[in-house]
């Protein structure tokens, strides 16, 4: 039992390791060793608990999903499901997960992302269902909407606005695409 704790443990840690990895270096220069110096464990350990780099990047970004759809769910608790007080508490959740992460743009070259839209378009197509929009209108919608939530992302993790003012900015423009 104690075993499969400490196994569980440097596990974590790896994954942890991992993500600052990720953050400092990207993908393309992530480097197994650093993770493992950084996790306090020996170089042969990231490769008894991932087969190789890409596992454990994979890894890292399954953890990350996880942590945003948590944090998704309870916004969904806060606001009734399909409004757009809803969809502007993910989007602004979103901006303030993203940008706690650091380097949103090594995130946006990962292949692993899919999922991450998931809890925004699926508030926006309740929104759209109760509205009635068309399908063609509600993927118009969608399209503008996430645009506008990558680009205000990509803009405040570079440190080109701030993070207050920008969340201020991409709910009053949701709000005037949602009327």
């Amino acid at each position: 039992m104690e075993d499969a704790y400490i196994e569980d443990s440097v596990r974590i840690r790896l994954i942890e390791a991992g993500l600052q990895e990720l953050l400092s270096h990207g993908q393309q220069d992530f480097s197994l060793r650093r993770v493992a110096l950084a996790a306090q464990v020996s170089c042969a350990a990231p490769y008894r608990h991932f087969k190789d780099k890409d596992e454990l990047i994979r890894a890292v970004i399954a953890h990350i999903r996880e942590d945003w759809l948590l944090l998704a769910r309870e916004i969904e608790g806060v606001f009734e499901p399909g409004t757009h007080k809803h969809i502007a508490g993910l989007l602004a959740a979103g901006v303030r997960f993203w940008a706690a992460g650091g380097n949103f743009p090594s995130f946006l070259q990962a292949s692993e992302l899919s999922g991450f839209d998931e809890p925004i378009s699926s508030a926006i197509k309740s929104f759209s269902e109760l509205k009635g929009l068309s399908p063609e209108d509600e993927d118009a919608l969608l399209y503008s909407i996430l645009a506008i939530y990558y680009g205000t992302v990509t803009l405040v993790s570079a440190g080109e606005v701030d993070i207050d003012a920008a969340v201020k900015k991409l709910t009053q423009k949701l709000l005037e695409e949602l009327k």
